[in-house]
């Protein structure tokens, strides 16, 4: 059965679309638990693109109007740890809202290029 279009914003937000991940860090919000809702903010990279998106969710859902704000991905593993500092790295499947990222492809070669790594082989 195929999932409704107000199901998929629901869950993804705007988007409709889960995140591409290759790390994601997890907080739980403890303070939400007590009126029984299982919310997580959620920091999720994509270092394939070189940008990270923090998100919430409120029982698995980033709702309707959650639209993703990617920022770069600090270069510095220092900022990178500072950023990250009170959450704890889960496995990308352990997000609700994001799935593994793709790998980039290689930029393909153009027909000189190629000709001159033919000719620098057979030399």
């Amino acid at each position: 059965m195929a999932t409704k279009d107000s199901d998929l914003r629901k869950k993804y937000g705007q988007s409709k679309a889960p995140l591409p991940a290759t790390k994601v860090f997890k907080k739980d919000m403890e303070h939400f638990k007590e009126k029984g809702i299982d919310a997580s903010a959620w920091i999720i990279f994509d270092e394939t693109r070189g940008v990270r998106v923090s998100a919430n969710t409120y029982s698995g859902n980033a709702g309707k109007n959650f639209k993703a704000n990617e920022l770069p991905i600090p270069s510095e593993e220092k900022d990178v740890t500072k950023l990250t500092k009170d959450y704890t790295e889960v496995a990308v499947a352990d997000c609700p809202i994001a799935e593994p990222a793709k790998k980039a492809s290689k930029p393909k070669k153009s027909k000189a290029e190629k000709a001159e790594t033919e000719e620098a082989a057979s030399a």
